[in-house]
Formats: C-alpha cells, sequence, structure tokens
C-alpha cells in the first residue's frame, strides 16, 4: 500500500507516493498531455510580451550571465524568490524613497500571527523588527553622508517616478532611484546595497550586473521625458554595504562608461528582439533556449586551476 505524505512548500499540485525504496512523484499538471501544458506556457508568454519591457531584467539576457530561458521565466513569474540580501536591498530603498509603506512585525515571520499581520497591512512591505533595524542603520548612514545624502535626498529628490521610453522599436518602463539636481545640474541616482562598497568591487559589479547598461537606460527615458536626446543629465551610483561599517562609495559614471553602457544594452534589446520575432514566427518556447543546450565538457582548464606541491628538495634541505 503506498503511502502518502504532503507536498512540500513550494511543491504545490505535486502528490509524492513513497513505495518502499522507490519513491513516484505524481505531477497533477501533467494529468491533461504535456502538450496542453506546453500550449499553456505559450499563451502566457505571448500575453507578457504585449507588456512594457524592464531594463533593470534585461541582464538576464546577457550570455555570460544568463539565458533567454531565464528571462522569459522569469517575466511570467517563474523566476527564483528573492534572497535575503536583495530582501534588506528592497527595504531599504522603500526608507530612501518612502514610496512604499513598512510595517514592521514583532515576531517571526511565519504563522497565523504573521498572516493576520500582512493582511492588516496590505501593500506595505512587512520586515521583523531584526530587518528593520539593519535596514534603518543602512538608512541613517545615508542620511548622515556628506557625498551620498545629497544625491539621494533633499527638495529637488524625486523617487521611483515612473519613466517610459522607446528602444530599438521596444517599449520600456522603468524607475529610476532618484531623479534630482545637484550642483544645479540635472542628474540621476541610483542606490545598491552590496557585501561590499569597496571601489574596486563596486567598479566590478558594473559590469558583471549590469549597472552601466542599467544607468544609460534611466538615462535614455530621462533624456526621451525631457524631449532632448542630448540633454546633460549626470548619473550617479550610490553603493552602500549591507553589514557594519556600512561603508558608502559614490561614482559619478563618465560619459564612456555610459556609452559603454549603452552599447550592453542595445545589444541585450536585440537579443530579445530576435527572439520575441521567432516566438511569433513560430518557434514556440525553443525562441528561449537555455544557457546550455547539448552535455557540455567540464575540464579542470576551464576553471583555472592548479595544483602547487612543495619542492622536495626545499624540505630536504630543510631537514
Amino acid at each position: 500500500m503506498a503511502s502518502k505524505r504532503k507536498a512540500a512548500p513550494g511543491q504545490q499540485g505535486l502528490q509524492i507516493l513513497s513505495q518502499g525504496p522507490i519513491t513516484v512523484i505524481e505531477e497533477d499538471f501533467l494529468s491533461e498531455p504535456m502538450g496542453a501544458v506546453r500550449s499553456s506556457i505559450e499563451d502566457r508568454v505571448r500575453l507578457s510580451l504585449r507588456e512594457p519591457f524592464r531594463p533593470t531584467s534585461l541582464r538576464d539576457l546577457d550570455p555570460d550571465h544568463g539565458s533567454l530561458f531565464r528571462y522569459i521565466m522569469k517575466r511570467i513569474g517563474e523566476g527564483p524568490p528573492s534572497t535575503s540580501s536583495q530582501s534588506g536591498g528592497t527595504l531599504t530603498h522603500a526608507m530612501v524613497s518612502g514610496a512604499v509603506p513598512i510595517a514592521p512585525f514583532d515576531g517571526v515571520r511565519r504563522g497565523e500571527k504573521f498572516e493576520a499581520h500582512v493582511a492588516a497591512h496590505p501593500g506595505a512591505l512587512t520586515p521583523t523588527m531584526t530587518e528593520h533595524a539593519k535596514s534603518r542603520a543602512l538608512y541613517e548612514r545615508l542620511r548622515g553622508h556628506t557625498l551620498a545624502a545629497p544625491r539621494l535626498f533633499g527638495d529637488h529628490a524625486r523617487h521611483e517616478v515612473e519613466l517610459a521610453f522607446e528602444m530599438l522599436g521596444l517599449q520600456f518602463v522603468c524607475h529610476p532611484d532618484v531623479l534630482t539636481r545637484v550642483d544645479g545640474e540635472e542628474a540621476i541616482s541610483e542606490l545598491k546595497t552590496a557585501r561590499s562598497a569597496h571601489p574596486d568591487a563596486l567598479r566590478a559589479a558594473c559590469i558583471s550586473y549590469g549597472y552601466l547598461a542599467q544607468l544609460a537606460a534611466y538615462r535614455i527615458a530621462r533624456r526621451q521625458d525631457l524631449g532632448s536626446d542630448t540633454a546633460p543629465i549626470a548619473c550617479f551610483l550610490v553603493g552602500i554595504e549591507s553589514a557594519p561599517p556600512y561603508e558608502i562609495t559614490v561614482f559619478r559614471a563618465s560619459e564612456s562608461a555610459l556609452t559603454f553602457g549603452e552599447k550592453q544594452l542595445s545589444l541585450w534589446v536585440e537579443r530579445l528582439k530576435g527572439a520575441i520575432s521567432a516566438f511569433e514566427s513560430g518557434a514556440g518556447m525553443s525562441a528561449w533556449p537555455e544557457a546550455a543546450q547539448t552535455v557540455l565538457a567540464l575540464d579542470v582548464d576551464d576553471l583555472g586551476a592548479e595544483l602547487v606541491f612543495p619542492d622536495e628538495g626545499a624540505d630536504e634541505d630543510a631537514a
């Protein structure tokens, strides 16, 4: 007689049957023909492509860091959940912008009391008191920093303003952290929380995480909003460490850095356009391939691995 176990969280729709040493998984959503499941996903993709795109998600289109499959799955809501560090960054951003209400919960993030707290504060972030205190420390550090504060706060600062723009025939929408004026100049500021805000680490993240492309997209959007393709706009990146002492680095992107970001952004948009065209031409989900399409060879040369043994002669001399 097969015994039944309740599906673990995140496995709704799965019924796990244990039969001796063999575990059989019955997937309820596959009770329909596989073609129907695939068709359902394609319908969701087709609907999602009618909505404006967000430049912040395009990094998943970089062949070195993501795949078309990852991009489209996240777009239809099938992406991985946020990490604790991402959640902490979201909370700090909410404190800086004031655009999202925050309702701290005195307890653990589970159970009926927490669910009731969430229900009583619709649309609000509901961190624990510990999470709230940590993000509050980052906020206070930013508030008191002589370089960061003028670029994130003040009379001219507008937070999370929605900007729409067009690029290569596709429609985009974005929400820069801050639109402001610095020293009398139109400016855009983007806040990033990170494990390390050392200039070298943050500079490397600008390339690997697409921060330059993000700033370039915001500048394009703001210029289209102003009605000038050449309007001078300063772009700042404010990085703060997520742990004490909350070190802060402020970068101003050079024109060459923003040009690099625009090129990176263009490559991603071109790749997106190609996938959309293939999908609409009948390729279906094969238009959104995973990063690896075949079994790949794994070699130590690919990893840069090297074993260094002590010199035996040196050991004998020492003896």
